[in-house]
């Protein structure tokens, strides 16, 4: 069947004059601040000021909320005598916006410990809390954006969220009442930037999210050409290129069956043998991350405050050591 070229080329008009249209709405949801990012902004905020304040060479956890419940950097510096900040966020972020925001933080003679959750390995690296809080709380990291991937932004975001943005900048939204340790979380970090909100008594009914499962330790790592480790790559040459130090560890997740399989075994040596051809260090092993259910405060992901201290002075000999060698 011949088709009219006057209708093709209508068409592709008409396509490249929506997708336009729509990036230019994205333009106008910038600086719009939505209660969905105010945890993560407010918790970004304070530790990029923590790390901020601190003179000369500091060791960052870098990482996503896992890293904020999971790790006590003040435990570490106490150990090591290192000045040490939790710069843990929300994995939410994507790892994109997570690595550039530690190039932000980071300064010559740095000590970065990325702890990367398992499904930013190897998920897409746009989501609704990257994509929101892009818009809403760093409009000059859309604007870097390449217009690849700001058309490719334009299509992942909902009409409804343009709705909610124009909403906003005709009210801003009622902030959220204070429940700890999600909607007033700088409230709960200490000088070291680590979460006290996560306490063994405060720990909530155990929900349905409990039993969420890491895919890339179910279903595998098919290669390190993911988008993940793509960026991480990136992030290495930076680092390199800026003399800053970049370990790697495990992050902390609840012991499942599952994660003791062959494809989980798969994924755990892709991830070590990434990090050994790119020289980096590895900080303890996945299956000492891997702890029981009841040192888990609401996710499967975030330990309680004593947990995580415990967690971290395990670590510790291992940080000493990297210290040590770098000397």
């Amino acid at each position: 069947m011949h088709v009219p070229r006057p209708f093709i080329l209508g068409l592709a008009c008409g396509l490249f004059a929506g997708l336009g249209l729509f990036i230019a709405l994205l333009y106008t949801q910038l600086g719009l601040p939505t209660n969905f990012s105010s945890w993560t902004y407010d918790i970004s905020q304070k530790k990029q000021a923590l790390a901020a304040a601190i003179p000369g060479p500091r060791l960052l956890l870098i990482g996503g909320s896992g890293t904020t419940f999971g790790l006590n950097a003040q435990r570490i510096e106490e150990e090591t005598g290192c000045r040490t900040v939790n710069m843990g966020t929300h994995a939410g972020l994507g790892l994109d916006y997570i690595l550039y925001w530690a190039k932000e933080v980071a300064r010559p003679g740095d000590t970065i410990l990325l702890v990367v959750e398992y499904q930013l390995y190897t998920s897409p690296l746009g989501s609704e809390p990257h994509d929101d809080y892009i818009l809403a709380r760093d409009p000059a990291f859309f604007r870097q954006m390449s217009w690849l991937d700001k058309i490719d932004m334009a299509t992942r975001i909902s009409f409804k969220r343009i709705q909610k943005g124009f909403a906003i900048w005709r009210k801003p939204e009622t902030p959220p009442r204070p429940h700890p340790p999600y909607t007033d979380g700088a409230a709960y970090l200490t000088n070291y930037g680590d979460e006290t909100g996560n306490l063994e008594a405060e720990r909530p009914p155990a929900g349905p999210n409990m039993d969420e499962l890491a895919k890339p330790l179910v279903d595998g790592i098919p290669s390190d050409r993911t988008a993940g480790f793509n960026e991480i790559r990136s992030f290495l040459q930076w680092a390199r290129a800026h003399q800053v130090t970049v370990w790697a560890t495990f992050p902390n997740i609840m012991h499942r069956p599952e994660y003791d399989g062959p494809k989980a075994q798969n994924a755990i040596k892709a991830i070590t043998d990434f990090y050994a051809s790119q020289g980096i260090p590895v900080v303890g092993t996945a299956r000492e991350a891997m702890l029981p259910s009841d040192q888990f405060f609401d996710t499967p992901y975030h330990l309680t405050h004593e947990a995580a201290v415990k967690r971290t002075e395990r670590l510790v000999p291992e940080i000493k050591a990297c210290l040590n060698s770098a000397k």
